[in-house]
């Protein structure tokens, strides 16, 4: 029996990492039928509901719980009170506190080991019996120090016990410090391989000198496919502060797609169970009741709710990757309120490049008409094929 040690960016109330979760023990189990995975996550208590009927998994609370505080708590929604230059001295002292942190981890992370192992050390005895380590996919080493501290930490003792080490449809970066590319730079060092899911990422580690597959394989939420009944609503999923910059002209578009859709409902839901985001969702509801538009704020309690919800829908127009995602592997039409780096891969990977804007570029009824453009496109979905082509990057990867 293979046993495999499974570990993400899930566990702090990002849902649609909890979906590349699920979807990658379904992937390994697919490959490897009598296998047995045990599971790394923040929160065993959040996602032990979520598998209750998945076999062979045991559920393991990750280094990072004991280390450092709940993620999901940061408040990053600040409304129209934001001091521009406030913001900017306060994030050159965190970034300077960082730094100290990353060089002096690097400089010694056995020391760091050392002084932690009481932590660590249930880790590792779970090593000693796993043959391989999968640092599943997700966009959780970048600039968050913590986080890749402790997949550093993982990946070390992973390969200090002999397991085979592999990154499977990762994004890393964007790195704004050279510090938070070095730390990344170290994890990376300890794979075997590594296969991302964004062509940005393959030009990151080319810049590191290490090797990885050179064709990006589609996000693994894309490998699982859903069918839902459709309801008369739209979703939205913000996430971002711009969100509400342009907001009079925003809710002057939603009320026009909802005129064109009979009347449709206007749900205002999240993909990350954290305060920013959920205090942003309240205020572009509370937005768009004032505007009388029929408006409903949910928000869901894990990956099982988000993907009823945003699988019910006509439409759905996302600030978040995996509310694109989750609405994409369920069929539903989307347009993109984000053009970094990873929508452009995705949205240009299902031949949608053109359904992006972000909110201060929304003109007049710009968002409404690529609303009705998305609706109207008859282009075929291509998840059988992304399920073709991560099932067969993996088999070929782990065998």
């Amino acid at each position: 029996m293979m046993k495999f040690l499974l570990s993400g960016g899930w566990g702090y109330g990002n849902l649609g990492d909890d979906a590349i979760m699920i979807a990658s023990i379904h992937l390994l189990h697919k490959e490897f039928p009598m296998s047995c995975v045990s599971l790394i996550t923040n929160m065993p208590e959040e996602a032990c509901p979520v598998l209750i009927n998945e076999p062979n998994i045991k559920v393991i609370e990750s280094i990072y719980r004991k280390l450092y505080p709940d993620h999901r708590f940061k408040n990053h929604f600040k409304g129209f009170s934001v001091d521009v230059l406030f913001e900017k001295i306060k994030n050159k002292l965190a970034s300077g506190k960082h730094k100290k942190k990353v060089d002096k981890f690097l400089s010694s992370p056995t020391e760091f080991i050392k002084q932690n192992y009481a932590i660590i050390k249930p880790f590792e005895e779970v090593c000693k019996s796993a043959d391989i380590y999968v640092m599943s996919g997700g966009g959780y080493l970048n600039n968050w120090t913590e986080m890749a501290i402790v997949k550093y930490i993982e990946a070390y003792m992973a390969n200090k016990n002999g397991l085979k080490c592999y990154m499977i449809g990762q994004t890393i970066g964007p790195f704004f410090h050279q510090y938070s590319f070095k730390l990344t730079k170290s994890v990376c060092s300890f794979m075997n391989n590594i296969c991302y899911r964004d062509i940005e990422s393959i030009k990151d580690t080319a810049a590191m000198d290490i090797s990885c597959v050179q064709e990006a394989i589609p996000d693994l939420a894309l490998s699982e496919e859903f069918d839902f009944l459709r309801k008369n609503q739209i979703t939205i999923v913000p996430f971002k502060n711009n969100a509400i910059q342009n907001a009079n002209v925003l809710v002057n578009n939603i009320k026009e797609i909802v005129n064109r859709l009979d009347k449709c409902k206007v749900v205002v839901t999240v993909s990350q169970l954290w305060y920013g985001p959920i205090n942003l969702a309240v205020f572009i509801y509370s937005l768009l009741i004032s505007n009388n538009i029929i408006a409903e704020l949910v928000i869901p309690k894990n990956i099982i709710e988000l993907q009823k919800i945003l699988g019910e829908s006509k439409l759905v127009i996302s600030q978040n990757l995996h509310g694109l995602i989750l609405a994409y592997r369920s069929h539903v039409p989307i347009v993109s309120l984000n053009a970094g780096r990873k929508f452009v891969s995705f949205m240009k990977m299902i031949n949608a490049s053109d359904l992006i804007i972000e909110p201060e570029q929304i003109k007049d009824l710009k968002l409404s008409h690529l609303c009705l453009d998305a609706l109207q496109r008859t282009e075929e979905n291509k998840i059988k094929l992304f399920n073709e082509k991560i099932t067969s990057t993996i088999k070929e990867m782990l065998n």
